[in-house]
């Protein structure tokens, strides 16, 4: 095998944002099994990414071992879903491991890697891809300093501030409520900032929710339970069903209306 093509994937697993990476993974292990002949039907909904000969398949994808070698999965899928198989590819120093669950099922070597790579770059395995590094998404010290500020002005606690660049629908982060936090960061109040890409910062601010910790115990949760790494049954807020009055289009009008919230939410305006 050319050794820059192993260097050229290699480089891409370290760098990979967790969007293409998974995307990879879900590839790698597509053209293993395709190769054994099961039958592989993409699906990518309700928590599943294949059909494996009629079975539900969620395929989990970690690099956190690239600089060593397995013989053995490390990594743990929580709160699974009945009916659905797991499977995880794991990046490791030798090529991946393929398991499922706890139990190793294939060794994938590099020239595998590097072939899959090239073809799903090329659209082999629906889309075609450019690889994109992760960028960093830290929350500008300006945002963090105006929206503090702006809160501590108004005589209101010092807020609890989360952030995402991607969103899946209507699902919330495990985080959004109080209560599944540390109670060390139950501060009083949750803002939480979404945004179209990073960094996190006004210039590419999405939307806001803002709400008093009180609130949680009002808020509309998903039907169905998520996955967190500390919390078992988990059951996420319901972005959709949230009251509108909570939602802010920028920094401006979340202090302009702040204040309002906790009517917002008793009403469900």
């Amino acid at each position: 095998m050319d050794d820059s093509g192993r260097l050229e994937v290699e480089t891409f697993i370290l760098n990979a944002n967790m969007s293409q990476l998974g995307s990879y993974g879900e590839a790698v292990f597509h053209a293993h099994y395709k190769a054994q002949g099961l039958e592989i039907i993409p699906l990518h909904v309700g928590r599943a990414d294949f059909l494996v000969n009629g079975t539900r398949v969620d395929v989990k994808t970690s690099r956190k071992n690239l600089a060593k070698v397995l013989t053995e999965p490390k990594l743990r899928v929580r709160n699974t879903v009945e009916g659905t198989d797991y499977y995880m590819v794991e990046f490791h120093r030798a090529g991946a491991l393929l398991s499922k669950d706890r139990d190793p099922r294939a060794a994938v070597t590099w020239e595998e890697l590097v072939a899959v790579f090239r073809g799903w770059r090329a659209g082999d395995f629906g889309a075609k891809h450019t690889p994109k590094t992760a960028r960093p998404r830290r929350v500008s010290a300006e945002l963090l300093h105006r929206i503090r500020s702006g809160f501590a002005d108004r005589g209101l606690a010092a807020p609890y501030i989360l952030y995402r660049t991607i969103m899946f629908e209507n699902e919330s982060p495990h985080n959004l409520l109080p209560s599944q936090r540390k109670a060390t960061h139950r501060l009083g109040w949750t803002v939480f900032l979404v945004c179209r890409t990073a960094p996190v910062d006004e210039t590419t601010l999405d939307y806001i929710i803002a709400f008093p910790d009180e609130a949680d115990r009002d808020f509309p949760r998903l039907r169905t339970f998520g996955t967190s790494k500390h919390i078992d049954g988990l059951q996420k807020a319901d972005l959709g069903r949230l009251p509108a009055g909570v939602r802010f289009g920028s920094v401006e009008a979340l202090l302009s209306q702040v204040r309002f919230c906790v009517t917002a939410v008793q009403q469900g305006a």
